[in-house]
């Protein structure tokens, strides 16, 4: 699906720079990206505090899983183990 989004320079700078883009197109799809997948948060938040069931919480979770996977096949990009451990160490050191 295409789509046309009218930008003014800087907004189309801040887009590029926020998002480590090196094209307009790559900036977009990473911002739009991000967009979704915070509302995909907000949306598990309202499920964790009673305000949906547990089936539709674990079907969110699966189809969530399956975007990570694909993301990954995509990109190749992840997280080592030993990075995630260290970041939640100095996470928590900071509390």
């Amino acid at each position: 699906m295409q789509a046309t989004i009218n930008f003014d320079d800087n907004q189309l700078k801040n887009l590029m720079f926020y998002t480590h883009s090196e094209n307009e197109s790559e900036a977009v799809c990473k911002a739009v990206e991000v967009y979704l997948q915070l509302q995909e948060q907000k949306q598990n938040l309202l499920l964790l505090r009673g305000q949906g069931d547990k089936e539709e919480l674990y079907e969110r979770e699966k189809q969530e899983d399956a975007a990570r996977w694909a993301n990954y096949q995509k990109t190749g990009q992840a997280v080592e183990q030993i990075e995630m451990l260290a970041w939640m160490d100095n996470l928590s050191e900071r509390v």
